[in-house]
């Protein structure tokens, strides 16, 4: 999807939310609401925020927008939302772009760590080899 983080299909941070509910899935249901948006919901949200707000938001973040209308439009009344995004949108350009008909500028950091080549290091899972490997990286 254009959310590719959120397509996970054993996210690391349940783990968390298991543990803060000690692992009992009624009590996880009644305090937090999950649901998806498609694609095309995603681009539509990116544009009404736009709209209605000036702001730029990142795929991620038109998701838990369009999951919080959708959320509000089953519990009606008062209610509080935060939504939060930790990635820029010029990060997800091929599709931000289009959908707002714009040019995002890239910012220079963000510019910097994209250029970066990747270096990765191929190493067992055994604990043991693990730390190892880690101890002669850092020499």
């Amino acid at each position: 999807t254009l959310s590719n983080a959120m397509d996970v299909g054993d996210p690391s941070n349940f783990v968390r939310i298991e543990a803060l509910f000690d692992k009992n899935i009624n009590r996880i249901r009644q305090h937090i609401y999950s649901d998806s948006a498609t694609d095309q919901e995603t681009i539509a949200t990116i544009k009404s925020i736009y709209e209605q707000y000036k702001y730029i938001i990142d795929p991620h973040g038109a998701v838990g927008c369009f999951v919080n209308e959708k959320y509000r439009k089953i519990n009606p009344g008062p209610a509080h939302a935060v939504v939060l995004e930790t990635a820029h949108p010029a990060k997800f350009a091929d599709c931000v772009e289009p959908a707002l008909n714009m040019k995002i500028e890239m910012p220079a950091r963000l510019a910097a760590c994209l250029n970066k080549q990747k270096n990765a290091l191929k190493i067992s899972s055994d604990f043991n080899t693990f730390r190892e490997g880690l101890i002669a990286e850092m020499k």
